[in-house]
């Protein structure tokens, strides 16, 4: 395993515990009904759909669903997260590896 995907899966890791943060409201002492909704329909689809970002950029899991949820609670956050994560994912891999392979757009396969 590359020191690459091992920053990919950190950031994976990361921006699911953001989102599961704030489905509990800490200062109410309740949950926030609406990132709830948000995180089931994420996990739903994502299910549903075999959608699995951990897959895509190269992990296996030991229980095959569990990519496609953990993929569905970063989902729930919406587009904006995707378009941050990818961001973020190149900016940790360029700075690991400034040889990595990328296109002319800029962007790095992280599957390799």
């Amino acid at each position: 395993m590359t020191i690459g995907k091992i920053l990919v899966f950190v950031t994976l890791i990361e921006a699911m515990i953001q989102a599961l943060k704030l489905a509990y409201d800490s200062q109410n002492h309740k949950a926030n009904l609406d990132i709830v909704v948000s995180l089931v329909v994420g996990i739903l689809a994502c299910f549903l759909f075999r959608v699995d970002l951990f897959e895509m950029v190269g992990f296996d899991s030991m229980f095959s669903p569990l990519g496609s949820i953990f993929t569905g609670i970063i989902a729930s956050r919406g587009s904006n997260i995707f378009h941050d994560l990818l961001k973020l994912v190149q900016v940790r891999l360029q700075g690991v590896s400034n040889g990595a392979d990328s296109d002319e757009s800029g962007n790095i396969d992280v599957a390799g």
